[in-house]
């Protein structure tokens, strides 16, 4: 009940924050939109990548010359496969990566600094290196085995990430197409690295490639 009560916090802090920050920064530098792409995830322990989704709503605003700041609301999802996965009661063997695993699907909320490092205001071709910090809880643990949910609930899930709090730090580059327009477009690519050693899987790292489609709130 304390754990939630805390989360329920520091979510209330991360809205005020952001919200601070969209009140007093530039008027003609807002975009809302939507934003979606694919996941690569690799572990220590399994070379073998795992493929996830990521999707949601997105709000780039500038905050000064050539430095502003990204951050929306998002749900993902990733599996992590080909791994033992045992307890003193439960025990399920090692899954290959196609067939089976851990299903996550996450809440994630980032916040990102994005800084142009290529393209004049006026330019219709803009590049922005992106980095930052994901604050995500995991909505929802499922063992699945070819393809299939075999377990939503039991001790071992239980144990992966134990108070269902994960958090990434990022880096990556962003290019904007019309971002004077009223309707704009964005490819970027992101590496993610998860602040959580698992003995099951050991270091985690992601790698999401998204495409966002948005508005110029300065155009409407």
């Amino acid at each position: 009940m304390y754990k939630k009560h805390l989360i329920h916090k520091w979510f209330i802090i991360f809205f005020i924050i952001i919200f601070s920050f969209t009140c007093f920064c530039e008027s003609n530098g807002q975009t809302i939109g939507y934003k979606e792409g694919p996941d690569v995830t690799l572990t220590k322990y399994n070379p073998v990548p795992d493929l996830g989704y990521t999707y949601g709503i997105f709000h780039d605003f500038k905050v000064y010359k050539n430095i502003g700041m990204s951050t929306g609301l998002q749900f993902s999802f990733f599996k992590l496969g080909n791994c033992f996965i045992y307890s003193q009661d439960n025990y399920y063997p090692s899954y290959s990566s196609s067939s089976g695993g851990v299903l996550f699907k996450v809440l994630e909320f980032p916040v990102d600094i994005t800084l142009k490092i290529a393209g004049k205001d006026s330019s219709e071709c803009q590049f922005f290196f992106t980095g930052g910090y994901s604050f995500c809880y995991i909505l929802k643990k499922q063992i699945i085995q070819e393809g299939i949910i075999v377990d939503n609930q039991n001790e071992v899930l239980n144990s992966i990430f134990a108070n269902n709090i994960i958090n990434y730090a990022k880096a990556g580059i962003e290019l904007r197409l019309f971002p004077q327009d009223k309707l704009n477009f964005a490819l970027g690519i992101q590496y993610k690295y998860l602040f959580a050693k698992n003995q099951q899987y050991g270091d985690i790292n992601n790698w999401n490639i998204y495409v966002k489609t948005g508005l110029n709130l300065s155009k409407l």
